[in-house]
């Protein structure tokens, strides 16, 4: 009978004091908080003067500003809270963020007060006073005394050829840019001269091309043919420098050529020119076959090839004047 007694007995106080131990529970999540990590902690309780009725409540923004606004701690910050109800057990949740490294103490809070909020009606007081929480030092943890030094940012394997590509080029570019400012007169100077001699070749090509056309349609009239060629020698020419050959006499035109020349041009070449054009006005005028009686319309045309390859090479023809 007395050990029936006995064991009873250390029943009941084990009941006892496993519901204390339940009803004052507190569990920080997660289990190690470090200064500025979001972190949680649940305090479980036994208040019969509770006013919550549901199962549980989420506090609004309003009511998570009110928990420990009377406190004006700056030790953490409060970012949400939450009460939920097993039977007559109460968990409270509060979500913050700590600030300091240690035992953080949060001050008593009128639970009923934050549950009627912002109602102002009189409800019985009921507070609740969590245990102290403690902070870990991620210091102390790393074992780290000193600040480290900056590191150096981490780049992808092959980013640095990258670089030093790109900075050669603009390197490149640079000095390029700098070249051209140093010496813009002689390039724009090399700049002309390459689009006049582009111009005088198009030119030349023009001129070589009517002639062979010319020569192409193996016409009979010579008279024509001779026409065909002062215009066209005179057109090229004109274009080459820049003057009004096409209203110039066969004797002004020839003058021109010497005098535009700077007196560069050969000899030889001008005299080529020369016969051609008074062969050409010999035949456009008298209606002759010219004093010749073996010049004919081809070797006429041909004639006129070659002075103008010799004209435009500076040397005389290899095939000669006719």
């Amino acid at each position: 009978m007395k050990k029936t007694l006995a064991v009873c007995f250390f029943l009941l106080l084990f009941v006892f004091f496993s519901s204390a131990e339940e009803s004052g529970k507190t569990v920080l999540i997660p289990k190690e908080v470090y200064v500025g990590d979001n972190a949680e902690v649940r305090y479980t309780f036994i208040a019969d003067n509770c006013i919550l009725t549901d199962a549980s409540v989420i506090f609004s923004q309003e009511q998570v500003t009110l928990l420990y606004a009377e406190a004006g701690s700056t030790d953490f910050s409060v970012t949400g809270g939450s009460l939920v109800r097993n039977n007559d057990q109460i968990t409270l949740s509060i979500g913050f963020v700590p600030w300091i490294v240690g035992n953080i103490d949060f001050p008593p809070i009128d639970i009923n007060r934050v549950l009627v909020f912002p109602d102002q009606s009189a409800v019985p007081s009921c507070m609740v006073d969590i245990p102290p929480v403690t902070i870990s030092s991620i210091v102390d943890r790393m074992g780290v005394t000193q600040i480290r030094p900056p590191a150096a940012p981490l780049v992808m394997p092959g980013t640095s050829y990258a670089i030093y590509g790109v900075v050669c080029i603009l390197l490149l570019v640079m000095a390029g840019l700098i070249i051209m400012v140093v010496r813009f007169r002689s390039i724009s100077a090399a700049f002309r001269i390459y689009v006049n001699r582009s111009r005088q070749i198009r030119n030349y090509r023009c001129a070589l091309r009517r002639l062979r056309c010319l020569q192409k349609k193996k016409s009979a009239d010579i008279v024509f043919c001779a026409a065909q060629i002062q215009f066209i020698f005179r057109s090229f020419m004109e274009s080459r420098f820049c003057y009004p050959f096409t209203t110039l006499s066969t004797q002004e035109l020839l003058a021109a050529v010497v005098d535009l020349s700077g007196g560069m041009a050969p000899p030889g070449i001008i005299e080529a020119v020369e016969c051609l054009f008074r062969e050409c006005d010999y035949i456009r005028y008298s209606g002759q076959s010219a004093a010749d009686p073996h010049l004919t319309v081809e070797t006429l045309i041909v004639q006129a090839i070659d002075c103008l390859v010799s004209f435009e090479n500076g040397k005389n023809s290899d095939r000669g004047v006719s």
